[in-house]
């Protein structure tokens, strides 16, 4: 996963230590239950040939659970790691049901949730994450996120500001702050926010295209063709970016221009609605001659 995504808190608790005999109850407790998983086996072998349980679910298959709340959320960061989010979702569950107050399993959770497109469950969970420890900037910013999603704009910049002041350093939070403040209507706060998340890493081609949108608002057409140009440089395949540009390019009268990108988006995106009437539209405004 690119920066540009949400990252996960890695920082895990570690495990006890057993004492002596606390080591010699779980020993004992491992073998009187395989005893009695052998007695389940053989039983079942003589019932029915596919060794299948009264409720129908293979013994196979029996929820027997003997993994740590760490062990799952070690999961759950390996399946994250490899981009099976629906993986980990299921890791970090089980997580919390070992240990329901663990706070980096419900920001791990929460960062899933939303990376997955499920919003209004990722906000409750961090909010349960933040309330466990309220120095995770993590946490914050991925509920801001998640807010600006759900268009609670003045929830998100609160969030977002608080993850700006736990780590500055964050290119992520302060581009969230921007989108927060550009719901709000706040278009100068949006555009500083912006330029600080390009200040600190300028490979971000969604940072260049917001800023973009905040100067079009502001009446910047110069400015947002530069950024737009900026996205689109280290991401030609922005196709936001692309119609963006298009239609500041027909603002300035740079009709060709306009209708060269609006090609660029009708070849990877031959269905794409609001380039085919952009370009229809372009098309039949006559060309300026010197």
């Amino acid at each position: 996963m690119s920066h540009g995504n949400s990252k996960l808190n890695f920082a895990l608790n570690g495990s006890t230590a057993l004492s002596g005999s606390r080591a010699r109850k779980v020993v004992f407790s491992v073998l009187s239950f395989s005893l009695a998983a052998f007695c389940l086996t053989s039983c079942a072998s003589n019932s029915s040939s596919d060794s299948a349980t009264s409720d129908g679910q293979s013994l196979e298959s029996a929820p027997f659970e003997f993994k740590t709340s760490t062990e799952h959320l070690l999961e759950g960061n390996n399946y994250f790691k490899k981009g099976d989010y629906a993986k980990a979702e299921i890791a970090y569950r089980k997580a919390l049901r070992k240990d329901p107050n663990n706070p980096t399993a419900k920001n791990n959770l929460g960062v899933i949730l939303n990376e997955l497109g499920k919003p209004d469950e990722a906000i409750p969970i961090l909010q349960e994450a933040i309330k466990t420890d309220n120095k995770n900037a993590i946490a914050h910013y991925v509920l801001g996120k998640a807010l600006n999603s759900k268009q609670r704009f003045d929830e998100a910049f609160t969030e977002a500001k608080v993850a700006t002041e736990l780590d500055p350093t964050d290119p992520i939070s302060w581009r969230t702050l921007g989108e927060a403040a550009l719901g709000r209507g706040d278009i100068d706060t949006a555009i500083s926010s912006f330029k600080q998340a390009l200040i600190i890493d300028d490979t971000h081609d969604l940072s260049h295209h917001r800023l973009a949108q905040a100067l079009a608002i502001k009446g910047d057409v110069e400015g947002q063709i530069e950024e737009e140009r900026n996205a689109l440089e280290l991401n030609p395949n922005n196709i936001d970016a692309r119609l963006s540009l298009a239609i500041a390019l027909t603002n300035q009268g740079k009709r060709d221009d306009a209708i060269a990108e609006l090609k660029e988006v009708l070849e990877m995106d031959p269905r794409n609605n609001t380039a085919q009437n952009l370009y229809k539209q372009i098309s039949q405004q006559p060309a300026k001659t010197n």
